[in-house]
């Protein structure tokens, strides 16, 4: 009564598996941010300096090394402890 066999085309595993192509997609352009610092507020930071940093808050800059894009800033903040940053990546805002 019931045939067991199925009658369907067999197709390779390639064509089961293929992938799919995203559509509608929208070219972004880099937004700027006034909390991102700029390459001006990096290079204004220096040791005594009282900073907000987005994620560690309030900390003192103990001191600074490099330049430009390899600026680092070792900075002891009240809650976190001493973190090391690199400036060009480190969301904060001169504070004093």
């Amino acid at each position: 009564m019931y045939n067991t066999e199925k009658e369907t085309p067999q197709r390779s595993k390639q064509q089961i598996i293929a992938p799919s192509v995203p559509r509608n997609l929208k070219r972004v352009t880099p937004a700027t941010s006034s909390s991102t610092p700029t390459s001006a507020s990096v290079m204004a930071v220096q040791p005594g300096q009282l900073i907000e940093h987005e994620r560690f808050g309030l900390g003192e800059v103990m001191k600074v090394e490099g330049q430009g894009d390899n600026a680092k800033a070792t900075i002891h903040f009240k809650n976190a402890g001493d973190k090391q940053l690199l400036l060009r990546f480190a969301r904060f805002k001169i504070i004093g």
